[in-house]
């Protein structure tokens, strides 16, 4: 009987270095990636690995590539027969073939806020990469993340807690004949609840709900949505994170907590899933943030990965709205004048009994509303015959506020 050919050290080594070689021109792998196939050994079973074994053709052996760029490394082993490495090589990894072609991501975001900045004069503008989002499953359990509540009579999934009981929420896209809408999972319908004050109940085993004669929504057809658009409740969800901080933030007058928005996205492109293999089916996150008058702005922004390499990540809407804000009251003030033939002042927001703010920027987070265009703000009339002062209290923007007056005092 024959005896085994043998293969040495050196040659299953030499192995791993053409395989490098090839995967580079294949995979069009640039210079600053440094990528590498490391010999293991012979495969001993259970993903361990015999250095010091003597390998025949017959034996299983192990490599791990691995790749470093910037801050990411990743490594992964693959097993191969050694008689089938001088037809087949190495194999190389299952889902690197996306990563390898993006780990330039942050160097194109890095341009884009650099010209950015360059462009619209905001020296402090900045953009980091927050990466793809993570997976999330819908959830059993009562009143946790991902878990779906009756609310109203409508069913909702919970999607991100601002504090306590108080949640970010979504009915998904289904209008109130039961009909399932094209975009069922838009960031845009993302409701403010309550648990405790907001007619919760648990689902009940029962088949639908009829909230009116033409009404009839079906238990189920939220979950159904979400489970058909996984990619989509995953982005959903990591907006509702951010938005979430945010309301935070306000709210308490405390740091944005960045640590808790990355915590729901992956970095790391070799993570990231992509749907079939396709690149351009992964969307990427990233969060802008600059100055402005001493506050600092946030913005999240999302991009398919074909077309990040192609138009950079979309540009944030830089600008002071506060100041836009103010200046929009001070208009409508103006304009009533013409309105209602009584001169007008706008005053800001009530902070005591006899202050007001009128700047929007200084506006104590804990007085405003979590948005500050329904944060209720104060105007004067003058010549209006109530205790010599006429206050109207309304939201800045919207249509409640279209057309302010004294319509419940006399004129002197």
């Amino acid at each position: 009987m024959a005896s085994q050919t043998g293969f040495s050290v050196e040659r299953l080594q030499r192995f791993g270095s053409e395989a490098v070689r090839k995967e580079r021109r294949r995979q069009e792998i640039g210079h600053a990636v440094t990528l590498s196939c490391e010999y293991l050994g012979v495969s001993s079973g259970e993903g361990c690995f015999e250095p010091a074994a003597a390998a025949q053709a017959s034996h299983h052996v192990g490599f791990e590539w691995r790749a470093t760029v910037t801050a990411y490394t990743h490594a992964s082993k693959v097993t191969v027969r050694c008689d089938n490495l001088a037809a087949r090589g190495i194999p190389f990894p299952a889902g690197w073939r996306v990563a390898v072609k993006h780990l330039d991501v942050e160097q194109i975001i890095d341009e884009t806020a650099k010209r950015v900045a360059s462009q619209s004069g905001t020296s402090s503008l900045r953009c980091q990469i927050l990466g793809q989002p993570m997976a999330f499953e819908l959830c059993d359990e009562h009143g946790t993340r991902g878990s779906i509540a009756r609310i109203n009579g409508y069913e909702h999934v919970l999607c991100a807690r601002i504090n306590r009981e108080q949640w970010l929420a979504h009915r998904g896209g289904i209008d109130e004949s039961g009909r399932r809408e094209h975009d069922s999972l838009r960031d845009e319908d993302l409701v403010r609840v309550d648990l405790t004050t907001d007619g919760a109940q648990e689902q009940q085993p029962v088949k639908r709900v009829r909230l009116d004669k033409k009404t009839t929504l079906y238990i189920g057809q939220l979950r159904e949505i979400i489970q058909a658009l996984p990619q989509e409740y995953n982005a959903l969800l990591g907006v509702a994170t951010f938005r979430a901080a945010e309301m935070r933030a306000q709210a308490h007058g405390c740091e944005f907590d960045m640590a808790a928005l990355q915590e729901n996205y992956k970095r790391n492109p070799f993570e990231w899933a992509a749907v079939e293999g396709q690149s351009w089916s992964i969307h990427i996150f990233a969060l802008w943030t600059w100055q402005a008058r001493g506050c600092e702005r946030r913005e999240l922004a999302r991009v398919r990965l074909d077309n990040l390499r192609a138009q950079g990540m979309p540009r944030p809407s830089i600008g002071d709205e506060d100041f836009k804000l103010w200046r929009g009251l001070e208009q409508v003030a103006l304009s009533q004048a013409t309105c209602s033939k009584a001169p007008c002042k706008y005053l800001g927001l009530k902070l005591q009994a006899d202050r007001y703010e009128p700047d929007p920027a200084k506006w104590p987070r804990q007085l405003q509303h979590e948005y500050k265009s329904h944060t209720q703000v104060t105007f004067e009339w003058q010549y209006v015959n109530l205790n010599n002062l006429y206050l109207l209290t309304a939201p800045p923007v919207g249509r409640r506020l279209n057309r302010p007056g004294p319509d419940k005092a006399s004129r002197v």
